[in-house]
């Protein structure tokens, strides 16, 4: 959980670690069999490291992983608490993990050794008279069993080390995070650009809240979404990461901040010239009605 939290602070997005995290599963896999490892695209030096690292996991393992990735991924969007549900997955991955150790440590052989009052005569007398020809007779000493300890951080490369090594290179490079100064007129007009996006997508209600107001600017990196009832709310919440990686990307500023706020202003009663205007207010609170109006080839122009 520490190591995702670092994820989170340096900037990735939950849900692209998610994704990230279910190929390299997905890579694992295909790994397991040689006629499949063509199916892998990457180069051949870390496709070498992919084929060590799946030898050390077991196939059922993979699976299950894989199926509690696809699960959260799934939830993903409609979670209310995104971060909850990756970390609860990842400790479902992990316990995996120690499933399969014990399952190891469990059917490892052990030889049965023979108690106190017991001689090693009793269970194999022939044996014990071809050994006192060439070996003078000693009290049976119990043999140590060793149990090999499955150390998957040793066997190949782990997450941990992954993370690390990255750090260790951006603190060699000394990178810093952009910072560019912020154009506010620049930023309406990227507002705006994303919701035409989100348009496209079939997001009206998410189009209609972005569009509605302008958003307001607490400094020139803090940015807030003003929006007139709790439905709103729960549509912006889920897609907010994208708008601000959307932001952060074109403005080439990594610590820009976006925030939706509930406006205390009620809505101003609006008066209706003609039918137009009607149908226009009452597709902004359902719009839905612009793809009955579509699908019908309805005129609203009376």
């Amino acid at each position: 959980l520490l190591l995702y939290n670092e994820v989170v602070e340096s900037g990735f997005d939950s849900h692209h670690f998610i994704g990230g995290l279910s190929s390299h599963y997905r890579n694992l896999l295909v790994c397991k069999n040689p006629k499949s490892i063509e199916l892998l695209e990457v180069p051949d030096t870390i496709k070498e490291r992919y084929i060590e690292q799946a030898k050390a996991v077991d196939s059922l393992l993979i699976m299950r992983a894989l199926n509690a990735l696809s699960k959260a991924d799934v939830a993903y969007k409609a979670s209310k608490n995104q971060r909850l549900l990756v970390e609860v997955c990842l400790m479902e991955l992990c316990s995996l993990k120690q499933e399969q150790e014990k399952k190891k440590t469990l059917t490892e052989h052990i030889d049965l050794l023979p108690f106190p009052s017991q001689s090693l005569r009793e269970k194999s007398p022939i044996k014990e008279r071809r050994e006192v020809k060439s070996i003078p007779e000693e009290k049976p000493k119990p043999k140590h069993v060793p149990i090999k300890k499955v150390s998957l951080e040793t066997e190949h490369l782990s997450i941990k080390q992954i993370l690390e090594k990255e750090k260790e290179a951006k603190e060699k490079k000394n990178i810093i995070l952009p910072r560019d100064k912020v154009d506010t007129q620049k930023v309406l007009v990227l507002w705006r650009q994303y919701a035409y996006i989100m348009k496209d997508k079939g997001m009206e209600t998410y189009y209609n809240a972005l569009i509605k107001r302008d958003p307001v600017f607490e400094n020139n990196e803090k940015i807030k979404i003003i929006v007139d009832n709790p439905i709103q709310i729960e549509v912006i919440k889920p897609n907010l990461n994208e708008l601000i990686n959307f932001l952060r990307e074109k403005l080439n500023n990594h610590f820009i901040e976006v925030e939706v706020e509930l406006s205390d202003a009620p809505e101003e009663e609006v008066k209706f010239l003609n039918g137009k205007d009607k149908f226009e207010a009452m597709a902004e609170k359902n719009p839905k009605l612009i793809t009955l109006k579509n699908l019908f080839k309805l005129d609203i122009d009376y």
